[in-house]
């Protein structure tokens, strides 16, 4: 008896992490750098929201002072989020 509820016991915790496994979200990797980006205005990290942009534009003079840059982007990128239910949505057009 005490092998039959250990193997349920078992049974019940490879389930359970095979339905956490399957519920990871798998994030586009063509979204890593806007997810970077977003980051780094986040955290006023210049460096690292300068690199989320192509060498063109960050090789680009016209650009100009990348911690302004950064400090308009905290500004406007400014994106209201809530949470509904369990996952998290934009609450702004």
């Amino acid at each position: 008896m005490p092998t039959v509820t250990v193997c349920w016991a078992l049974f019940g915790f490879v389930m359970s992490c095979s339905i956490v496994c399957a519920q990871e979200v798998k994030t586009p990797r063509a979204a890593a750098p806007v997810i970077a980006m977003l980051k780094a205005a986040k955290d006023s990290d210049v460096a690292g929201f300068k690199n989320a942009y192509s060498k063109e534009i960050r090789e680009d003079k016209g650009q100009g002072d990348w911690k302004k840059n950064l400090q308009e982007a905290q500004v406007n990128m400014n994106l209201n989020v809530i949470k509904e239910g369990d996952m998290w949505k934009v609450d702004e057009r």
